[in-house]
């Protein structure tokens, strides 16, 4: 007499929860428009001499002191399983809502 074993269902069930569950979200990292290799090398806590390899073999040669923009730090921060997210809120709404100021300068005197 053989019997046949049945996997129950419950495992199927839980191996399909795992299987969802294991898409997770990636740890988000907020970026300013422009940053260096090293400042970027921080944030990911990575080596410079990583984001710079990465950096490379996109195509772009940069030291460790230049400035990169936001896309190019997007793509690294990628490689390395971050999400960027663009630190794009205005930092001085009284700015953006003041008008230019004319004739603020004193004249200049011209000594002969």
């Amino acid at each position: 007499m053989s019997e046949k074993r049945r996997e129950p269902t419950v495992n199927r069930e839980e191996d399909n929860q795992e299987a969802k569950a294991g898409v997770k979200a990636l740890p988000q990292l907020i970026l300013p428009p422009a940053l260096s290799v090293k400042q970027l090398a921080d944030l990911l806590r990575v080596s410079a001499i990583e984001v710079i390899k990465q950096l490379m073999r996109s195509g772009i040669m940069a030291n460790i002191n230049q400035a990169i923009d936001f896309d190019t730090a997007a793509m690294v921060a990628a490689h390395f399983g971050y999400e960027a997210k663009s630190d794009c809120h205005p930092r001085h709404q009284s700015d953006q809502q003041r008008q230019p100021q004319v004739g603020f300068l004193p004249a200049r005197r011209w000594l002969p």
